[in-house]
């Protein structure tokens, strides 16, 4: 049934039987993006053969004809009608996930801009990475999707909240699963190796973007580099390097999370505004 023919029924109080599935996300308003579906596919991939068998949960194409039901699907969607931050996340609705392929050159931009010094990022093992975290959210039966996060001076803080938590468990879930994978032989821990080097240069990109690029950050301790931006998310970089010290196991690995924390404790207490310079 088309969005104009429920519409119409919606209007005229008539019980019209929609025979779209409850995964089809076209119901939803939400727009397929075909473009995106290789690198969806790689990233699948990879999640299969990181998860242990049997795995936790199984994850398929959306637009696969042959999905099991119990199957969560992944779509490659267009940015329509979802938020801009987001660029993989739970839609509760169709118990999916939906990834914004498009968007994943702009995310990477803003969050460690496009000098020279940076490290090549493998899309479909990053993409990897952020499905074992969904997946994480699953297995903790948060299937709700991510909060919004307020705007204004307060987007910016250290507050501890509770969706917070729930995305440091799901970064947890994914860190485990692929240092379990690292210890096998074969695909399996060949393919945790391909996800745990491209988390390995994205932290490499964010610590250079915030060195070079905004000179000073690190030693003001500024909010803008070392705070979360907003309630929902902790703060790109300390997760990454989390992670990356959850899959190493080592000291040294650690010491990187525990400096930036030391750092971002070091700023200042409070957000002063244009007018109070």
């Amino acid at each position: 049934m088309t969005s104009v023919a429920s519409l119409l029924c919606a209007i005229l109080g008539l019980a019209c039987n929609d025979p779209s599935p409850s995964w089809d996300v076209a119901r939803y308003g939400l727009v397929e993006a075909p473009s995106g579906r290789p690198t969806v596919r790689v990233a699948i991939g990879l999640v299969r053969k990181i998860l242990p068998d049997p795995p936790p949960l199984v994850i398929e194409a959306g637009w696969s004809s042959n999905r099991p039901d119990r199957a969560v699907p992944v779509h490659a969607v267009g940015g329509q009608g979802l938020g801009r931050g987001e660029l993989v996340s739970i839609y509760s609705d169709c118990r999916c996930i939906l990834v914004k392929t498009g968007d994943l050159d702009r995310w990477l931009q803003e969050k460690v801009g496009s000098g020279s010094a940076l490290m090549s990022v493998d899309p479909g093992a990053l993409l990897a990475y952020m499905l074992l975290h969904e997946i994480g959210h699953f297995i903790d039966r948060d299937e709700s999707g991510a909060m919004s996060a307020p705007g204004g001076v307060g987007s910016l803080n250290r507050d501890d909240t509770a969706q917070k938590d729930r995305e440091t468990a799901a970064d947890r879930f994914a860190a485990t699963s692929l240092k379990d994978a690292l210890q096998s032989s074969g695909a399996r821990g060949l393919s945790a190796g391909e996800v745990t080097m491209a988390l390995s240069n994205l932290s490499w990109n964010l610590s250079a973007h915030r060195l070079l690029d905004d000179f000073g950050a690190t030693s003001l301790g500024k909010p803008q580099a070392f705070w979360d931006r907003g309630y929902s998310h902790p703060n790109i970089e300390l997760r990454i390097l989390t992670v990356n010290a959850l899959v190493s196991g080592s000291d040294v690995a650690q010491q990187l999370p525990d400096d930036f924390l030391n750092r971002r404790k070091q700023g200042p207490t409070i957000l002063f505004r244009k007018q109070d310079e």
